[in-house]
Formats: structure tokens, sequence, C-alpha cells
């Protein structure tokens, strides 16, 4: 490889990088829209990955992290997550944006029909999970 295509090669890598890290900044600013240095160092933490306030705050202002730091970051936000951030790259990325959209679709789902099975119940004089409400008439 002569140095012309490495230099290239580098310059897109950074180029790549450097696009990557502002697409995390707006991702965690979106999740925790306040106090987010403090709540993404915590939710890592939980996770079991213990990162510096001073780390989250050069993500939050750009800097890429590592990728050890980013897979992390993958593990704990989900796929939406990482298909905001990996959007530099393409239409894979879209894929798992759109999986995610979807799984929250079906949660979303799932909670509205629990909600409506509940309600039923109620209504036939059978409490939530249908247990006979023995008040009811």
């Amino acid at each position: 490889m002569s140095v012309s295509d490495h230099d290239r090669k580098l310059r897109v890598s950074a180029t790549i990088a450097r696009m990557a890290g502002h697409q995390v900044a707006a991702s965690l600013r979106r999740i925790h829209p306040a106090n987010a240095e403090q709540l993404v160092a915590r939710d890592l933490e939980r996770a079991g990955t213990a990162v510096a306030n001073v780390t989250v705050r050069r993500w939050l202002s750009g800097e890429p992290p590592g990728t050890k730091h980013l897979l992390a970051l993958f593990a704990v936000y989900g796929p939406a997550f990482a298909g905001r951030v990996l959007d530099v790259c393409g239409q894979w990325a879209m894929a798992l944006q759109t999986q995610a959209e979807l799984n929250e679709i079906e949660q979303q789902a799932e909670a509205i029909l629990a909600a409506c099975r509940d309600r039923r119940a109620l209504d036939r004089g059978k409490g939530p999970e249908g247990h006979h409400d023995r008040g009811a008439p």
C-alpha cells in the first residue's frame, strides 16, 4: 500500500470516527436530556462497566468512545442507540433502527392488549387477571 493510500484510509477512518462521535453525543443527549454525564456513567456502572464522568463528558462533546465503551453503550442502550450511532455506516445500520422500532411497537401493543384483558375482566365482575371481585353484585 502506498503512503497516499494509507493516508487516505486514515483520513476516511478519522472522518467516520468523528461522525460516529457526534452521533454518540446526540444519542446520549436524546436518552438523557438533563444530567447526561452523570446518568450515562450510572447506567454503564449498573451494567458492569465503570467509566469516569470526565470520559462521558468527552463523549458528549463529540469525541468517539473506544471500542470497549462503545460496545458497553450498545449493550446498555440497545439496537435503537446502535442504529443511530452507526447510521454513518449505511443501510444495514438502518435495519437496526427499524428492528428496534418494531420491538418497541410490539411491546406497546402487548401492554395495550393486557390492559384490554384487564378491563374486560373488570367489566365481567372479575378483578384483573381473572380473579373474582367479591364485592361485585
